[in-house]
């Protein structure tokens, strides 16, 4: 499934599809020969901000925890998207608490709603970081 939103500085989810997303970088790795920025596939789970992208971000055991969670708090979104693959899984009510009582809203979707809802809140300059799973 793939996006169309106006250009923007932040980084921004071009392209989802369950296994892969492209992300347009605000800050792109240029290709020398044509001069044109190189779209970042990631194949793995990742945390992705409006001014950052962590790589290979992994949950302990299937089962999201509030360790596993420290990376996304540590960027001090307003919110945080929680894409979870083709199908909303929802984690334990203690995770949940722990993002409020840090000053993060939650919200867990599937991936794809996950990837739009953050190009919206990422278009608006909000605080905002998305936690997907690659599945």
């Amino acid at each position: 499934m793939k996006f169309n939103l106006e250009k923007s500085s932040a980084n921004i989810i071009h392209r989802y599809e369950p296994g892969e997303v492209e992300i347009r970088q605000s800050n792109p790795e240029i290709n020398a020969e044509t001069g044109q920025a190189i779209p970042k596939i990631v194949t793995t789970g990742f945390i992705l901000t409006p001014s950052q992208l962590i790589e290979n971000w992994q949950i302990s055991d299937d089962l999201l925890t509030i360790s596993d969670l420290k990376l996304v708090l540590d960027t001090q979104p307003d919110v945080i998207l929680l894409g979870t693959g083709i199908k909303a899984v929802f984690p334990k009510h203690d995770l949940i608490q722990a993002c409020y009582a840090a000053g993060a809203g939650i919200e867990i979707m599937n991936s794809a709603a996950a990837c739009r809802t953050y190009n919206v809140l990422a278009s608006e300059e909000r605080k905002v970081a998305i936690a997907m799973t690659i599945v």
